[in-house]
């Protein structure tokens, strides 16, 4: 056998970030097995990054100069949140930047509400949801705690007629909810609690220009970055060829 007839076969696997995966060809001769193993193609930073974003997002993104502009210019509070956790960024870093947001969001609506002489009607089931995901930052509770915490918050919301203070309550919720450092990363992608938390807390604040400016405070361009740069590094690597399950046939391999 000519051993430089052997060529890999690829094959483009396309997923939902469109990543390239290889097949590696195999050949056997005199008992050694040939593997000529082909590297694995990378999709740019912005496409993996902006999977869980909106089309429109998405598409304002991938037209910046570079990640350092697209933080910088991003407009919406729940879109910086998502690529912070595209990136990798530690949940409890994301979770306080979010829980600022919310807490700023109910101080705002106390503020009207004081501003009309109208007494705040406070529901301790919210604010203890909002302390225990700051305690859970903080490592002072456990999920547990705060999931039931969040249960308690969204009962609370669902008894609220007036669609502020639901909103806060549904935001403090959904926070609490996203403390969970266990979940699979796909998983917590999908759920979205901590974008769900934003919306809510938009509706209190009105104000998108400020609440992306709060979430941008608390997590700085360079920690973003640096995140980026891990991520990108740990995609890169390619993980070891094992021949033999490659070579087989077998339906359990």
């Amino acid at each position: 056998m000519d051993l430089g007839s052997l060529t890999p076969e690829s094959k483009r696997v396309s997923g939902a970030c469109h990543e390239v995966r290889t097949r590696t060809a195999f050949a056997t001769l005199g008992g050694w097995t040939f593997v000529t193993p082909q590297p694995r193609e990378t999709v740019t930073d912005i496409d993996w990054l902006t999977r869980d974003l909106p089309a429109d997002a998405r598409d304002r993104v991938r037209t910046a100069a570079n990640l350092a502009d697209a933080w910088r210019g991003c407009e919406r509070a729940e879109h910086l949140i998502a690529l912070a956790l595209s990136a990798g960024l530690g949940r409890a870093l994301v979770v306080r930047a979010v829980a600022e947001l919310v807490g700023d969001a109910m101080a705002a609506h106390a503020r009207g509400l004081a501003e009309q002489d109208a007494a705040p009607v406070r529901d301790l089931r919210v604010h203890r949801a909002l302390v225990t995901a700051l305690d859970w930052v903080g490592g002072r509770a456990d999920a547990k705690e705060a999931w039931a915490a969040g249960f308690a918050a969204a009962e609370a919301a669902s008894a609220m007629n007036d669609p502020l203070r639901e909103a806060g309550a549904r935001a403090a919720s959904c926070l609490a909810f996203a403390c969970d450092e266990e979940a699979d990363e796909a998983f917590y992608a999908h759920r979205g609690y901590l974008v769900q938390a934003v919306e809510h807390a938009h509706v209190l604040l009105g104000d998108a220009a400020a609440a992306a400016a709060r979430v941008r405070a608390e997590i700085p361009l360079a920690t973003f970055l640096e995140a980026v740069d891990r991520r990108t590094r740990m995609r890169s690597e390619i993980p070891p060829v094992d021949p033999e399950a490659e070579a087989t046939d077998s339906f359990y391999c």
